[in-house]
């Protein structure tokens, strides 16, 4: 009887381990699921969160590189000058008849205008317009040359390419 006592005491213990076992083992499969879960969704914050510092990055580079050119287009004729040449060079063999600026730069661009040899080219002040607008008129269209424009341009360029990036 004690024989079989102890038969039956060890069958149970091996059955009892044989269960906590499985118990153990499926309980480790839930925490490893959780654990791959867990690690899967930072990664995925961690992408999020690194496109929308490039473009937290990429606006504040491109503001910092606004108010640098505005500083610029004010205190330093060349820059104007590249600015009108570089929308002259864009205009390519357009007849410009007139270009609209803010009234605070009128003089300005009618100087670069006549330093470029591009004083036949009217110039008028349009008070709609923000500082470092510049409206070339030609017979076939206007060509918008303004800063804020080739910012726009740059910037939905620059955001293009990181979404590229982003999307390799």
């Amino acid at each position: 009887m004690e024989q079989r006592l102890r038969e039956s005491f060890e069958a149970g213990r091996r059955e009892g381990e044989q269960l906590a076992h499985k118990q153990a083992a499926a309980q480790i499969e839930g925490l490893q699921a959780q654990v791959a879960r867990v690690i899967t969704e930072l990664a995925q914050a961690r992408s999020r969160l690194f496109r929308q510092t490039e473009q937290d990055m990429l606006k504040l580079s491109l503001e910092i590189a606004r108010r640098i050119v505005h500083r610029e287009l004010r205190s330093d004729p060349e820059a104007v000058d590249a600015l009108i040449r570089h929308a002259l060079e864009k205009a390519q063999a357009q007849e410009i008849h007139r270009v609209r600026v803010h009234p605070a730069q009128e003089g300005w661009i009618r100087d670069a205008l006549k330093r470029l040899g591009e004083a036949r080219v009217e110039v008028v002040a349009d008070a709609s317009l923000e500082p470092g607008g510049l409206l070339f008129e030609a017979a076939c269209g206007i060509l918008d040359a303004s800063v804020q424009t080739q910012f726009r341009e740059i910037e939905e360029g620059l955001a293009d390419r990181l979404g590229r990036q982003g999307r390799a």
